[in-house]
């Protein structure tokens, strides 16, 4: 359950952890090649296990997070194989040797070397339909795995364009000028309540539905996530990040707190301290990506 607080964005919070001598729990990660990138993880200060996980990979100009369901094993295998075989997907395509059997297709797709442009979205769906492939058929087999799943969020950048992709409640922010935005729409009971009743709509039954999601990868034979495409400019900042950080962590404060240190590292320990000091409820996650 997400316990929802008072947020006050003067507040200055007091480290968990220094990134000199982070314990074991913590796992901290910098990456430099298409764009600037860095992660960072912590179970929180309730639970003993981290089900969620990220994979960073800048020479492919790729990210994700995930929030892994299931129960302790099941979770944080679910995350683990999502944000592993999307990447094992991308990287098949980069080096020409993706030969997959995509679900819904007859025969084998080979893939482009390149991302085209016009198939970043379509890439980045069809590399998450193929780890929602593979999650299924590690739990059929596994039977203390049964019923695992995970969300997930995912940016693919390249050559002056991205996708984003998510199934779930993990979330991607746009920073553009100093301003905060919200590029995905939560998969959850939550979400639907509120588009369905508006300004009618009743916090605590709100908070009610807070943890359901409706869409996750792994869990049902098929996923569609959700898509988009655009541009980037030069100096966009994307957040990554489960709900762990998200439900704890103000949209202005998440703008606060890049624009007042100095590197992306710094940035994210104190989201996570921030998360981590108003209770830390559930695992925290996140991933920086800054554009060149």
């Amino acid at each position: 359950m997400h316990t929802v607080i008072s947020r006050d964005s003067s507040d200055e919070p007091t480290l968990p952890m220094t990134l000199d001598d982070a314990d074991d729990e913590t796992t901290f990660w910098r990456g430099l090649r298409v764009f600037e990138a860095a992660g960072i993880t912590h179970p929180g200060q309730v639970r003993k296990n981290n089900e969620d996980a990220y994979r960073l990979t800048p020479e492919l100009g790729f990210c994700a997070v995930a929030d892994g369901l299931g129960g302790h094993a099941g979770g944080e295998v679910a995350s683990s194989l999502a944000v592993g075989n999307v990447h094992r997907f991308l990287e098949d395509v980069a080096t020409r040797r993706a030969k997959l059997l995509c679900s819904g297709h007859e025969g084998q797709i080979v893939m482009s070397p390149a991302f085209e442009l016009s198939s970043l979205g379509d890439l980045l769906v069809a590399a998450v339909q193929y780890a929602n492939r593979l999650i299924n058929e590690t739990a059929a087999e596994n039977e203390h795995l049964d019923g695992m799943a995970t969300t997930f969020a995912g940016l693919l950048v390249n050559q002056g364009r991205a996708a984003v992709v998510h199934a779930g409640d993990s979330r991607v922010y746009r920073i553009r000028g100093g301003k905060v935005e919200r590029l995905t729409t939560d998969h959850s009971l939550r979400e639907l309540y509120l588009k369905v009743y508006k300004d009618a709509a009743r916090p605590e039954i709100a908070d009610r539905n807070a943890t359901i999601v409706t869409r996750t990868v792994g869990g049902r034979p098929r996923v569609q996530p959700d898509v988009t495409t655009f541009a980037v400019e030069p100096d966009d900042v994307f957040l990554l990040c489960t709900d762990g950080l998200w439900n704890l962590v103000s949209d202005d404060e998440m703008g606060f707190a890049l624009a007042g240190t100095p590197t992306l590292e710094a940035t994210l320990a104190k989201l996570l301290a921030t998360a981590y000091n108003r209770g830390g409820h559930d695992n925290i996650t996140a991933v920086l990506v800054r554009c060149r």
